[in-house]
């Protein structure tokens, strides 16, 4: 199928699933917040929130790739790792959280409002190897990264002028399939288990890509829909364009350059090994003494002495000024709640009458998302036509 026809197909199913007034409801939202992108979201069973992009459905999540990979595995599992090359990784990953704990707007927004940060989430968009797929809630931002290569060489994208026709995959992925929803607690993993929202972070990357993330283990299986459709020059120009020559969402910020030296980092702090090797033991590597040796066949050295990644100075002082002339006010006017009630049950008032007893809530619960995608999908059980089931 064409590109073309791949659009019509995928606007006629969110026509198609859009539940009576909801359409409605979010043109009043727009007109009042143009700037509206985010939803606060609350996490059934503790105090996390998550932002999650705003969207009609999340019955389908989106992802693009310029060509078809067999399996379709995140770039922890992609070639032959030994445990302890491995074990590197999680090292490196370990060592990014700690450098995302002391940016000023993690440290003193998100971490005291209980905001979700899905640090692996991040570390992927960063470049870092981990378990995770990268997935957006806006199929246009997918078929942005199955129509425009990426250069690794300059870490940016570029668009097709080779005259010549191309075809790309868009893959749909529903968490209803994917998430380990079972029990009486099931809706409350809809969008809380393998896959979940990474959604607007401290970092301007994972918001742009309307982003959600997949965590895969070694031995997963994800079902989605692969659709492979042929685009010509000329499309891909145009999706090159409409994102800014691809820097509306491959944005560089101040944790690009620490996160391209985490990449290759080879000198730890031992903290960073105790918290590394209390998360992800090694099996076959129980003693200390085991595990340094095998580190230090990579030229992986640990000390007492190795600085922790850190933000400069001049780096916090700049993030400070940039929130309080106009960062602050920018993320405040992108996140939306919906309130909603919850009946409590009914009683008999002083007149005679029966009410019900409301008790209402904030925000919505995953739960309550799930259970408005539920109506959606016995409505509209079909996804767009085109595709074929495979499993990633």
């Amino acid at each position: 199928m064409s590109l073309d026809e791949l659009k019509i197909a995928l606007d006629d199913y969110m026509k198609a699933s859009c539940l009576p007034a909801e359409e409605c409801m979010m043109e009043y939202s727009r007109q009042h917040n143009p700037y509206l992108e985010f939803e606060e979201v609350q996490d059934d069973d503790s105090e996390r929130i998550f932002l999650i992009p705003v969207s009609q459905s999340y019955l389908y999540l989106f992802r693009g790739q310029e060509t078809i990979y067999h399996p379709c595995l995140p770039t922890l599992w992609r070639g032959e790792h030994s445990d302890i090359e491995l074990f590197l990784e999680r090292l490196r990953l370990v060592e990014f959280e700690h450098l995302i704990r002391q940016h000023p707007v993690v440290k003193h927004i998100f971490i005291p409002n209980h905001y979700f940060i899905d640090y692996e989430g991040l570390a992927q968009h960063y470049g870092l190897l981990t378990e995770v797929l990268d997935l957006t809630s806006d199929p246009d931002i997918a078929l942005f990264f199955a129509m425009c290569p990426y250069d690794r060489q300059n870490d940016c994208y570029t668009y097709h002028n080779d005259g010549k026709k191309h075809t790309g995959i868009l893959y749909m992925v529903a968490p209803f399939r994917n998430n380990r929803m079972f029990g009486s607690d099931a809706l409350k993993k809809y969008l809380n288990d393998r896959i979940h929202p990474i959604g607007l972070q401290p970092f301007a990357r994972p918001g742009a890509q309307r982003g959600f993330a997949l965590h895969i283990d070694r031995n997963d299986k994800t079902a989605a829909v692969q659709y492979e459709f042929t685009f010509t020059c000329e499309n891909s120009k145009a999706y090159y364009d409409k994102y800014e020559q691809g820097t509306a969402l491959w944005t560089m910020d101040e944790l690009t350059e620490h996160a391209w030296t985490i990449r290759t980092q080879k000198t730890f702090n031992k903290r960073i090994l105790d918290e590394t090797l209390s998360r992800f033991p090694i099996e076959k590597l129980k003693s200390r003494n085991r595990l340094k040796q095998a580190l230090r066949s990579l030229h992986v050295t640990v000390s007492n002495t190795v600085p922790v990644s850190r933000f400069s100075e001049a780096e916090i002082q700049s993030i400070c000024i940039k929130w309080d002339n106009g960062g602050s006010d920018r993320f405040i006017r992108s996140i939306s709640k919906r309130t909603v009630f919850i009946n409590e049950g009914d009683y008999i008032d002083e007149k005679g009458v029966l009410q019900k007893k409301l008790k209402k809530l904030p925000r919505r619960s995953i739960s309550q998302i799930a259970d408005i995608d539920m109506l959606r999908l016995v409505m509209h059980p079909d996804c767009p036509g085109g595709g074929k089931g495979v499993w990633l």
